[in-house]
């Protein structure tokens, strides 16, 4: 699950690649932020190893968020694979990524 401060960074990028296209760099992290460089790459580190998000080392700008679909299995093949019973923290973070993913996918239709 994701904390605060990892919720305000991934929700910060999520912002950043709609608006931009592209993913921010860790200064552009920083400014939209206001966390130190050394905190906004703690959280995207522990974001990848979570599973919210991928980093291709080999490019600039190399934060993907990864699809809705894929972290909702993953959270099933937790719950039901590994008899894990699943908190509510956990699953409020995948309900407010789920109302953030769908209220960016509407404001999209309204800008085109």
């Amino acid at each position: 699950m994701m904390n605060d401060t990892e919720k305000t960074i991934f929700n910060a990028i999520e912002n950043f690649q709609i608006k931009h296209g592209y993913s921010p760099s860790l200064t552009e992290l920083e400014e939209e932020t206001f966390y130190s460089r050394s905190t906004v790459r703690y959280c995207i580190r522990s974001l990848e190893e979570k599973g919210y998000l991928e980093l291709d080392r080999q490019v600039r700008r190399n934060i993907h968020l990864r699809n809705m679909p894929e972290l909702i299995r993953d959270v099933r093949e937790n719950i039901y694979d590994n008899k894990r019973t699943i908190s509510e923290d956990a699953i409020m973070d995948i309900l407010t990524i789920l109302h953030n993913e769908i209220s960016n996918s509407n404001r999209k239709k309204n800008i085109i």
